[in-house]
């Protein structure tokens, strides 16, 4: 799952990487950052999956609202717009 963390889609990264985060959770930061190390992905893709990591873990222990907690939805056409098109 970790090497989907390169995806171009970045709503599909997102959602990724909020699943992995909190799967990931229990096991402790150095397990995801092991994996992420691990996964053969781009040196910047690593960076930024251990950056949003290190965001998350520092805003729940602030109790502030993290992105992380839900995934984000792809735009969904309105059918009225989908017939206008075709």
């Amino acid at each position: 799952m970790f090497k989907l963390l390169d995806h171009p889609d970045d709503t599909t990264k997102h959602n990724i990487l909020c699943w992995l985060i909190r799967a990931m959770e229990d096991k402790g930061p150095d397990a995801f950052i092991s994996m992420v190390r691990s996964s053969c992905m781009p040196e910047d893709v690593q960076e930024e999956a251990i950056e949003k990591l290190h965001e998350y873990l520092r805003q729940k222990e602030a109790g502030e609202y993290n992105l992380f907690t839900m995934p984000l939805y792809v735009n969904i056409p309105n059918l009225r717009e989908y017939c206008k098109d075709h």
